[in-house]
């Protein structure tokens, strides 16, 4: 039987796999004077700890004033260099396209605050990394599919 902490090791690992051979560009920080785009659609964050510490994490996502999602989470330090912990926000996401502004707080000290932005156009699927000197920062994917990923049945 696989543990659950197994599981999400393979899962965090195969993410990290993943990542490596693709193109990522960092977000900059609010705020921007760019027009927000029309078919930005937000479909996922990914949250990484690749720290040796511990951090708890809270994550806003807000779209036309209304908070959509509001959570924190606590994440174990990473155990090993290629099993860094995280977990994934999927659910409660803008569904509609268009402007939207993702905020995550790292500690209740550092918050980095993103909106979507013309270049962002597209399926965009962030992640939020927790480096090793526990500074938090964003990157997104150079070239963003048009449409979110649907999951399919086993």
């Amino acid at each position: 039987m696989v543990s659950r902490r197994n599981l999400l090791g393979s899962v965090a690992a195969a993410g990290a796999v993943g990542l490596a051979a693709t193109r990522f560009d960092l977000w900059p920080d609010l705020p921007t004077s760019e027009e927000p785009p029309e078919d930005s659609v937000l479909c996922s964050l990914e949250v990484m700890n690749k720290d040796d510490e511990a951090h708890t994490v809270s994550v806003t996502v807000e779209q036309d004033g209304e908070i959509l999602t509001d959570l924190t989470r606590d994440l174990d330090a990473r155990e090993s260099r290629n099993y860094p912990t995280g977990f994934v926000v999927s659910e409660n996401l803008p569904t509609d396209p268009g402007q939207f502004v993702l905020t995550v707080t790292l500690d209740g000290e550092q918050t980095k605050a993103w909106d979507s932005r013309t270049e962002r156009s597209g399926a965009l699927r962030p992640y939020a990394i927790i480096e090793e000197d526990s500074v938090l920062r964003l990157v997104g994917l150079v070239d963003p599919p048009d449409t979110c990923p649907t999951e399919t049945a086993p």
